[in-house]
C-alpha cells in the first residue's frame, strides 16, 4: 500500500527571502573562507552578489577558528587590528529608508568597538552596530542625522554567544533584538542614504579604531525592513544552527 507524502518542505535558508538579501557571511561554510593557517584574507559572501569581505594586510586578517561557537567555525577579532571590508555595493543596495541586521557573535572583551560599520565612519550619515561599546550599551546607528542612534543595556556576558536582530524603517521604528526578543526600540524616524564611496567594514570602525574583540560567526543583510513572521524565521534559523537559547 503506498501513501500520499503529507510534508515535504525544505528546509529555511536566508536566501528563501528574496533578492532583499544583500551581504551573507557564513563562516560555518569554510568553503566560503580564504585563509593561510587560519589568516583570513577573504571571507566570501553566499547571496550571490558576490560581496566579499577582504583583508589583504597579514597582520590585520582574523583567525577561522574551529569549534567556536556550537562546533562550528567562527572568525575570530583581536581588538587589536583585525577587521575585514567589504565593498561599496552593500551600503549602494541599502540607500533607501530600511534595513535588516543578524549578528551572530561573542563578546570577549567589552571595550569601545564596532562589529560592524560604515567606512569611512562618520556622524553623517551614520551605520554601526556596537555588541557593546565600553559602557555596557549597545547601540544601533542607521541615520542621516546624530539623533537617529538606539541605545540600550547590553545585558549580555562576555564570552556567550549571542544572536542580534536589527532593523529600521524611516516610516515605522527602529529596534535591537537579543536572542528574538525586542530588548529596544524607538519610531523616531530614521532616513540612510549612502554614496558609491562608502563600503563597510567588518570588526573595527577604521582600520586604526574601535577595533572589536570576539567572534563573528554569522552576518545577514538584507535592505528592507522583513515583516516579523520573516525576522522569526530568520532569527529560528540562527539559532539553531548556532545553538543559542
Amino acid at each position: 500500500m503506498s501513501y500520499p507524502l503529507l510534508f515535504n518542505r525544505q528546509p529555511f535558508l536566508p536566501s528563501v527571502l528574496g533578492t532583499s538579501l544583500k551581504l551573507w557571511l557564513d563562516a560555518s561554510d569554510t568553503s566560503t573562507i580564504t585563509h593561510s593557517v587560519g589568516a583570513v584574507s577573504s571571507w566570501g559572501d553566499k547571496s550571490g552578489n558576490g560581496n566579499n569581505a577582504t583583508q589583504a594586510t597579514g597582520a590585520s586578517q582574523p583567525t577561522l577558528t574551529s569549534n567556536s561557537i556550537n562546533g562550528k567555525s567562527a572568525l575570530v577579532f583581536d581588538g587589536t587590528d583585525d577587521f575585514l571590508t567589504a565593498p561599496t555595493s552593500v551600503m549602494n543596495s541599502c540607500s533607501n529608508t530600511s534595513i535588516t541586521v543578524f549578528i551572530v557573535s561573542i563578546t570577549s572583551v567589552i571595550k569601545a568597538a564596532d562589529v560592524i560599520a560604515l567606512s569611512p565612519f562618520l556622524a553623517n550619515p551614520s551605520f554601526s552596530v556596537l555588541l557593546p561599546f565600553s559602557n555596557s550599551f549597545a547601540y544601533f546607528d542607521y541615520t542621516n542625522n546624530s539623533t537617529g542612534r538606539l541605545a540600550v543595556a547590553w545585558g549580555g556576558t562576555v564570552g556567550t554567544p549571542y544572536l542580534w536582530t536589527l532593523d529600521s524603517n524611516s516610516t515605522i521604528q527602529k529596534n535591537i533584538y537579543r536572542n528574538g526578543v525586542q530588548i529596544a526600540t524607538t519610531a523616531t524616524a530614521s532616513v540612510a542614504n549612502f554614496s558609491t564611496t562608502y563600503s563597510l567594514n567588518i570588526g573595527a570602525r577604521a582600520a586604526a579604531s574601535n577595533h572589536f574583540n570576539g567572534s563573528i560567526g554569522e552576518i545577514l543583510i538584507y535592505n528592507r525592513f522583513l515583516t516579523d513572521a520573516e525576522k522569526a524565521s530568520v532569527n529560528a534559523y540562527l539559532m539553531n544552527k548556532w545553538g543559542i537559547a
